[in-house]
């Protein structure tokens, strides 16, 4: 993962100085504009009781760029969030050990607050709350690990995103970080499966802005 992310740098940073400025940011007057987004989610658990590990997911949505102020612009999106996360439970007498992977689809609504340091740089940072669509699970090393049913678990996530994005028309890209403040269980059932876990991670995108 850490080399995938350093060949996208090696790409992006030539790119950065023949990059042209958003028309959204040229004209006299600040514009809305919109953008067509995709990415992936690089996630793992917090506040688990298990062994966390992180596991790619992706994302895909739209959003909008609102002008408040010079320099200052509202972000609101609608996106779908593939989380995967990755718990390890050890031995217990005759159980061996396993690995299983947690994933959870959330449609996601993030309300951004953006400040535009420069031309192409955004600094971005906001609450978000998210609805549970489905959920999976998946181990290579138990496969009789049972997939947690929806009452099983919370209906509704919420956190905080802060993250940087690079504005090169007509192509914006971004890197997020996200922290959710709720536990994913409901019922006790899943909480003996996620150990009191909630979702944190990276998001790195690339939009389409027009």
């Amino acid at each position: 993962m850490q080399k995938w992310l350093w060949s996208t740098l090696f790409v992006l940073i030539p790119l950065l100085g023949h990059s042209q400025v958003h028309r959204a940011y040229t004209r006299p007057e600040a514009v809305k504009s919109y953008l067509l987004k995709g990415g992936a989610l690089y996630s793992s658990f917090t506040g688990s009781s298990y062994q966390p590990s992180f596991s790619i997911g992706w994302q895909a949505g739209v959003a909008m760029k609102l002008p408040l102020m010079y320099k200052w612009w509202l972000q609101p999106e609608l996106l779908y969030n593939s989380n995967s996360a990755t718990l390890s439970y050890s031995g217990d007498g005759a159980r061996q050990a396993y690995e299983t992977t947690y994933s959870f689809d959330f449609a996601e609504l993030p309300i951004l607050l953006s400040y535009r340091a420069n031309d192409i740089f955004e600094i971005q940072a906001g609450p978000y709350i998210g609805l549970l669509m489905n959920d999976n699970v998946s181990s290579a090393t138990n496969p009789a690990v049972s997939r947690l049913t929806p009452n099983e678990l919370q209906k509704w996530n919420y956190g905080l995103n802060a993250g940087l994005e690079i504005n090169m028309s007509p192509l914006a890209f971004g890197a997020r970080y996200a922290y959710s403040l709720r536990k994913l269980e409901e019922k006790q059932i899943a909480s003996s499966y996620l150990g009191g876990a909630s979702l944190h991670g990276m998001q790195l995108y690339g939009a389409l802005v027009f």
